[in-house]
């Protein structure tokens, strides 16, 4: 184990929780995603919280999902999913190529996560944190949707939770239309109507 760094030697007995000098915090790093959590500025509560975070997350209760054979990391899901599902849909070629950069993104972000023990926040934090707009971030959540179906029916999540992020439907942008583009569909448009263009 790598040692501490001076701010943190008072920690050493407390595994993953941190005190962050800049900005006068203590933060939980999640052993397996390594994602880190605010835990506020008091000690002792930073301190019981990181022990039971610790006891919740201890290796003996991957081992026992180990055994019982649970145990998949997410981008084994994903890989599964890349090769026996996406591979048998007739897709042109710009749409395969668009969801292979999809599942490669995916795999980076939640990839080193274990499938049995992720939760509706992971996939919701994931979307969240997507950069792109809106419609990205529904395609997203549908390739996401269908990952985790595949999973549900290989025994490795009981439910599909993906299915249980909130839906953000893209916004729609209307415009103005231009005299430019008035004029072109008046010249179109059928004469003899019993509406008269005004």
């Amino acid at each position: 184990m790598r040692p501490r760094i001076p701010q943190n030697k008072a920690l050493q007995g407390i595994p993953n929780l941190y005190w962050e000098p800049l900005r006068k915090r203590y933060v939980y790093k999640h052993p397996k995603t390594k994602r880190r959590y605010a835990m506020g500025q008091d000690r002792v509560k930073a301190i019981k919280a990181a022990k039971k975070l610790n006891a919740l997350l201890r290796e003996t209760n991957d081992l026992v999902e180990q055994i019982a054979g649970r145990s998949k990391p997410f981008a084994h899901v994903v890989k599964q999913f890349r090769e026996e599902e996406l591979a048998g849909r007739d897709m042109a070629e710009k749409t395969m190529r668009e969801h292979n950069m999809k599942l490669n993104r995916i795999e980076k972000d939640l990839g080193k996560m274990d499938a049995g023990s992720m939760t509706v926040n992971d996939f919701a934090q994931f979307l969240k944190d997507m950069t792109q707009g809106q419609r990205s971030r529904q395609q997203y959540r549908s390739l996401l949707v269908d990952i985790c179906a595949m999973a549900c029916a290989e025994g490795w999540m009981d439910i599909n939770l993906a299915e249980q992020t909130r839906v953000r439907p893209p916004k729609r942008r209307r415009m103005r239309l231009t005299m430019e583009g008035y004029q072109a569909i008046y010249e179109k448009a059928p004469r003899g109507s019993r509406m008269p263009w005004t």
